[in-house]
């Protein structure tokens, strides 16, 4: 299944990513909305994927404790960033059609949103770095894996933990596109309406 996904996301990616990369000084505000979203998809395929991949062949964890705590990490900011800048293109899009006169400073406004994307996920994925850890099998010394056992003192905490790391990953970005593309909707809606009558 990973292979898969690997190669379906590196066909989309890869093209994608060349096509901006060629037209980079045409580039308009969608267009660098989608070539950050390409970056944050080619993490996702070129870090997370072949780390599931090695990870399900090996077994066990082999790599040592500091690529343990990084790959964790980046296993984490790629999905972040990705349903982040998910959210910057629905709120370029949803400025562009329902407040079309505030479009004068949207240049400005993008770059702030991609960089309250990147940073946004860097801080969310900086706890990944602390709570995983290579942890001996307590019989089979040898067997070593990357996990989170230990760390959380009670399991609700954990459970706190995975709560908030859904809701930014899918939850907050899920309302915040509904609410954008309703509201787009809405405002197309009535417009097609008012040349109508």
């Amino acid at each position: 299944v990973y292979g898969i996904l690997f190669i379906v996301a590196a066909g989309g990616n890869l093209p994608v990513l060349w096509s901006l990369l060629k037209n980079h000084r045409r580039k308009c505000r969608i267009q660098t909305m989608i070539f950050h979203l390409a970056i944050a998809d080619s993490i996702v395929t070129f870090i997370m994927i072949p780390l599931e991949i090695a990870w399900r062949i090996t077994v066990e964890w082999i790599a040592g404790d500091i690529a343990c705590r990084i790959m964790l990490f980046w296993r984490a900011f790629g999905p972040y960033l990705s349903s982040m800048i998910l959210v910057c293109i629905s709120l370029d899009r949803y400025t562009a059609i329902v407040h079309p006169l505030r479009v004068h400073d949207a240049q400005r406004k993008s770059r702030i949103m991609l960089g309250v994307a990147w940073l946004t996920s860097f801080v969310c994925s900086i706890p990944q770095c602390f709570i995983f850890h290579v942890e001996s099998h307590p019989v089979q010394k040898t067997f070593q894996q990357c996990v989170s056992f230990n760390f959380f003192q009670a399991h609700y905490q954990e459970v706190i933990y995975n709560i908030f790391c859904i809701s930014v990953v899918y939850l907050f970005p899920l309302i915040v596109i509904i609410y954008c593309y309703s509201k787009i909707m809405w405002e197309i809606h009535k417009r097609s309406n008012a040349n109508n009558s």
